[in-house]
């Protein structure tokens, strides 16, 4: 279980690093914005949820890719920009800016041997049709590639507490790794990246990152994006965020049962050895 004085230490590295990923899309003009868990953060916290130890936040597609040049060249010494394109064995389609010797290392992915540095995750915002039949349909196309896509780095599935033996979604992933043994993994991502910005020429009312549903947000919802503290920053976040939680968690204003208060519950933490905490 991690401690107090653990979850401190991650989440200030944590901000640390949205910070540098701030000042970059500043210097840029690029946006973002907090999604869900840093979106209730903020708005009910004014920073971390007292429990998290992760920061989410999405970008439109086309600054996410301006991000991701500037990024590769800007992030200071000390901070890795992990995505297909700079680490080859990463199971990611989104980016991750990682924090170098350091370890929070998630269960499903400790016998993948990845860079697994404290994290900010960035996702990559497309356009969701708005007929309902064409959009159920680009949703299942673009799941069944996310799934290829991560069956060919992955043997296990995603569990943010518990990781069942007996899940079949387990035995299908083992069965689709060694099925795609002879796939090279560039074509896989290609067939994923395509996939789900088919519609980003064709206006929409809402974007999202693609493969996971509950991301989907209206655009009148996200913008004008407004600025809500976190901490000691300004955090972005979605204009009618009232409506966007609501959406997301329902009650979102009453904190839940402790119970249901942990984070990721990794499979390992390790900080600098050399770092000073201040």
């Amino acid at each position: 279980m991690t401690t107090q004085d653990t979850l401190e230490r991650i989440q200030k590295i944590e901000f640390d690093i949205i910070q540098k990923i701030d000042s970059i899309c500043r210097a840029h003009n690029l946006t973002y914005f907090a999604i869900g868990g840093s979106v209730l953060g903020a708005v009910r916290h004014q920073g971390f949820i007292p429990w998290d130890d992760d920061i989410d936040i999405g970008m439109p597609r086309k600054d996410y890719e301006a991000f991701l040049r500037y990024a590769s060249e800007e992030l200071p010494e000390g901070y890795f920009l992990q995505t297909f394109h700079s680490e080859k064995k990463s199971p990611f389609y989104f980016a991750k800016v990682r924090k170098d010797n350091t370890k929070f290392v998630e269960y499903y992915l400790r016998d993948l041997d990845i860079h697994h540095g404290l994290f900010v995750d960035i996702f990559p915002f497309d356009n969701v049709p708005d007929n309902a039949a064409v959009r159920k349909l680009h949703y299942r196309l673009c799941r069944i590639a996310s799934h290829l896509y991560l069956s060919k780095s992955l043997t296990t599935v995603c569990s943010s507490r518990f990781e069942r033996k007996d899940n079949y979604k387990g035995i299908v992933r083992k069965i689709l790794h060694i099925f795609l043994l002879p796939v090279p993994k560039a074509l896989l991502f290609r067939l994923l990246d395509r996939s789900v910005q088919m519609f980003n020429n064709t206006e929409c009312k809402e974007i999202s990152h693609i493969v996971r549903k509950r991301l989907r947000i209206r655009l009148e919802d996200l913008y004008p994006i407004i600025y809500l503290p976190f901490r000691e920053m300004q955090m972005p976040v979605p204009n009618n965020y009232d409506a966007y939680l609501t959406a997301q968690y329902g009650d979102y204003k009453t904190p839940p049962a402790d119970s249901k208060c942990y984070g990721h519950l990794p499979y390992c933490i390790e900080f600098d050895s050399q770092e000073e905490l201040k």
